[in-house]
């Protein structure tokens, strides 16, 4: 009986204790053509810059592709809030040479090349996501891979839609072996 206590005992502890383990996943994300906008300064800008950028493509004939998302450049925990550099994104199909020669100001078209990630979904606020990049971190250097390029958050559903607690935050760092 002790026996079967202290197996049952191991195997509560070990799960309980994967259960607090980030549940990360590699794959590769095919490249993309988005429409983007480069910013610095605080992060919680992010809303109203994709605002304008989907208000951008529907005035312009853009057809968007996915889901709208960040790629941070600077750790805010190493550079002061109004110093760090982002990029908001939304995909969007191929563009015409001839619709992307007429795209001004501070929108502009890039392609953002295939890339392997390691990535986990974030439930809950957008305020909320810290410790769920230093998992995926720790999984990343865990597992033998090393960062290869700046993270990124894909925002897989809307705040107007959802409740904070249920918004869905795909985080992606780029890897490598």
């Amino acid at each position: 009986m002790l026996k079967f206590f202290c197996a049952v005992s191991a195997v509560l502890f070990v799960a309980g204790c994967a259960s607090n383990l980030p549940d990360v996943q590699v794959k590769t994300v095919d490249k993309m053509q988005v429409l983007f906008v480069e910013k610095q300064g605080n992060f919680s800008d992010i809303g109203n810059a994709m605002g304008m950028l989907f208000q951008y493509a529907g005035t312009n004939g853009i057809q968007t592709a996915g889901a709208p998302f960040g790629v941070y450049y600077d750790d805010p925990k190493k550079v002061a809030p109004e110093k760090c550099r982002y990029d908001v994104c939304v995909p969007i199909t191929l563009v015409a040479d001839s619709i992307a020669e007429k795209i001004t100001g501070d929108v502009k078209i890039k392609e953002i090349p295939a890339v392997e990630v390691a990535f986990l979904v974030h439930k809950g606020a957008y305020s909320k996501v810290g410790p769920s990049w230093g998992g995926l971190f720790k999984w990343i250097f865990k597992n033998g891979y090393k960062p290869d390029g700046p993270g990124r958050e894909f925002y897989l559903n809307s705040p107007q839609e959802v409740p904070e607690d249920s918004l869905l935050t795909e985080i992606q760092i780029p890897v490598k072996k």
